[in-house]
C-alpha cells in the first residue's frame, strides 16, 4: 500500500532560497535577488496560470548575464 506524502508548505518548498542566499545546482551557482511569495504576482512573473512562489536569481558564474526568474512550484 502506498502512502500519500503530505503537501509541502510554501516555506518548505522555498527552503534556503531567501534574498542574499547563494546556492548551486546542476545549472550553475546563483544568488537570490528577490523572493516573491504572493501567488498572483508569482504566477504573473512566471507566465503561468498558478504559482505559489518565484525567485529572481543572478548567475554568479556568469556575472554578465541578466537576472532571471528561476522556475518554482
Amino acid at each position: 500500500m502506498h502512502s500519500i506524502s503530505p503537501c509541502l508548505s510554501v516555506r518548505d518548498e522555498i527552503g534556503p532560497r531567501l534574498p542574499g542566499a547563494i546556492y548551486a545546482n546542476t545549472d550553475g551557482c546563483f544568488e537570490v535577488l528577490a523572493l516573491i511569495t504572493n501567488p498572483a504576482d508569482a504566477a504573473q512573473l512566471l507566465r503561468r496560470t498558478a504559482a505559489r512562489w518565484a525567485v529572481i536569481v543572478r548567475d554568479t558564474l556568469r556575472p554578465a548575464r541578466q537576472a532571471q526568474l528561476a522556475p518554482a512550484a
